[in-house]
């Protein structure tokens, strides 16, 4: 009897072995997803850091595309905000892309501030004549130690389709890494005490998006003021260390 006993007691004993398993096996893929949550967060954090970091201590380029008197003059009044709160901004002139190009790939800029010419399809344009997309130039300027690209030339409103194909092209290049940009359309009337408040702000540390809004709060959805003097812009943003907008 006391055998016949034991053997109907050996289903119940191996279903509560199972069932122990079963937990025990539940409560580590628990604890494994826990820990992974942590440490990605605290890696998300530890790269903010770095970033903010990078920014206080920044190195810029203003550059100006060719020889337009009005843009020479627009890069000239930006350099001068940048290097109020930056002492490592350089002013770069170039004639053509190559020259561009080779300026800023010999100096390890963190900012890249470009004023140029677009022609009617929306492309940069040199003094040249020689064309190239905005998508290609932010392309060609990713860089692990890149913070942001500031195309700070008025597009124009008029170039409502040539805005659209560099939002959908822009946006597909900004998928294959981290580098957040900023294409202006129109600069506005008050550009200057914009871009001098923005400035500001990186030197505190806040990144493009905590810096830009809290001038433009109204890029967030909020009323905006009736006296609005611009400027009007596209942000492109890296939401792995931004805030989501």
């Amino acid at each position: 009897m006391w055998a016949a006993g034991a053997l109907e007691c050996l289903p119940v004993s191996f279903s509560c072995i199972v069932r122990q398993i079963v937990k025990t096996i539940i409560f580590i893929l628990v604890g494994v997803g826990v820990l992974t949550l942590l440490t990605l967060v605290a890696r998300s954090r530890r790269k903010t850091q770095e970033t903010r970091a990078l920014l206080v201590n920044a190195k810029i380029a203003v550059c100006v595309l060719g020889a337009n008197q009005s843009l020479v003059e627009q890069a000239e009044s930006d350099y001068s905000i940048y290097l109020k709160h930056f002492p490592k901004t350089e002013m770069i002139k170039a004639r053509d892309f190559m020259t561009l190009f080779g300026s800023l790939g010999s100096g390890r800029f963190n900012i890249i501030h470009l004023l140029a010419e677009y022609d009617e399809n929306g492309n940069l344009i040199d003094e040249t004549g020689q064309a190239l997309p905005v998508a290609a130039a932010y392309e060609s300027f990713k860089a692990p130690y890149r913070l942001f690209f500031y195309f700070a030339s008025s597009i124009g409103t008029e170039r409502k389709e040539a805005l659209n194909s560099i939002l959908h092209s822009t946006r597909d290049s900004h998928k294959g890494g981290p580098l957040d940009l900023v294409i202006t359309i129109e600069r506005g009337t008050a550009f200057a005490d914009f871009l001098n408040q923005l400035v500001s702000g990186f030197k505190e540390g806040r990144l493009l998006n905590e810096a830009w809004l809290r001038i433009r709060p109204q890029d967030m959805g909020a009323p905006a003021p009736a006296d609005e003097k611009g400027p009007w812009a596209l942000l492109l943003l890296d939401f792995r260390k931004q805030a989501k907008k």
